[in-house]
């Protein structure tokens, strides 16, 4: 049979069995070509769409992460915060009583003679922390006795009781002159972290919690409060004495640390506190309990480094 492609031969041809023109390698590699770009493209479709998606959800993740982190450390914070305030306002019963500030308004008047504690700084020129002179004359007859003398006993009678009472390690009332007037029964000498804090203390008002430092006693803080003159306000004017308690702090910082019902498992809190502009990490129960980040612990002695602000 043949045909003609005018006829239509070629359809004719199909009809009857015969083969269909064979296509060229040419024509098959820009069919495979093809192919393979159209299989490229909905691949890289479908790996685009994954990747939208995962990051979708890795920013849902790290949202919801972020709104369970800060819901974590600001109820810890104030949990935290809560502990300290409630620590300060037992310490101010001492600072805002009539009976000291009236015994801190006549130390200033009288002078500091009365004082039978060593003083604050070691030096001539460390000794008056206050930054200036706030007592009188006080000029007193040989063998005079200084009714304030008196009532130094029941003074510290009275502070022996309250640390013992609020469960803190000690207490000292300073006077203007840098001098310990009175302090607990059983007290601990100042350290030269303490008497940096005092001293700022009377030159310029400042945070009334001082660093968390290891002791002998474990990890302490120290808490200070102005004692104010009773003819002044409370807040206004410069102290005539300080009240510096130190207080344990391991206890209440662990308990802060403590994983809660939000905390998942591999997380971690960590607490910090800042000390010559560096961050320092507060591990209560472990050694060392405070130690620089990346690094090994300042604290090696009990008189550390210049604290924070």
């Amino acid at each position: 049979m043949t045909t003609d492609a005018a006829d239509g031969g070629t359809f004719f041809a199909y009809l009857s069995g015969d083969p269909p023109p064979r296509r060229t390698p040419a024509a098959q590699r820009r069919i495979l070509v093809a192919g393979l770009g159209g299989l490229a493209v909905i691949l890289a479709a479908a790996l685009a769409l994954a990747a939208v998606l995962i990051a979708d959800r890795r920013a849902a993740l790290e949202a919801e992460l972020s709104q369970r982190l800060a819901i974590l450390a600001e109820t810890r914070s104030e949990l935290l915060a809560a502990w300290l305030d409630g620590r300060r306002q037992l310490a101010a019963r001492i600072s805002e009583s009539e009976l000291f500030r009236l015994f801190a308004t006549e130390l200033a008047m009288t002078g500091a003679g009365l004082s039978r504690r060593d003083p604050i700084g070691s030096d001539p020129a460390g000794s008056d922390l206050s930054g200036g002179d706030l007592s009188g004359s006080g000029a007193r007859q040989p063998g005079e006795i200084d009714p304030l003398v008196l009532q130094l006993p029941y003074m510290e009678q009275l502070l022996t009781d309250f640390v013992r009472d609020s469960d803190f390690l000690s207490a000292h009332l300073i006077g203007s002159d840098g001098r310990i007037v009175v302090q607990s029964a059983g007290g601990p000498s100042l350290t030269d972290v303490q008497r940096r804090l005092a001293g700022r203390h009377f030159r310029r008002a400042a945070p009334p919690f001082g660093p968390a430092r290891p002791a002998a006693g474990g990890l302490v803080s120290d808490l200070v409060l102005p004692v104010f003159p009773v003819q002044s306000e409370s807040g206004a004017g410069r102290p005539a004495a300080l009240l510096l308690v130190s207080l344990p702090v391991a206890k209440a910082f662990a308990e802060v640390l403590a994983p809660g019902g939000l905390s998942r498992p591999g997380e971690r809190l960590r607490l910090l506190q800042v000390e010559d502009a560096a961050p320092r990490e507060i591990a209560p129960g472990e050694a060392p309990p405070l130690r620089a980040l990346g690094g090994a612990s300042p604290f090696d002695t009990e008189s550390g480094p210049e604290d924070g602000p």
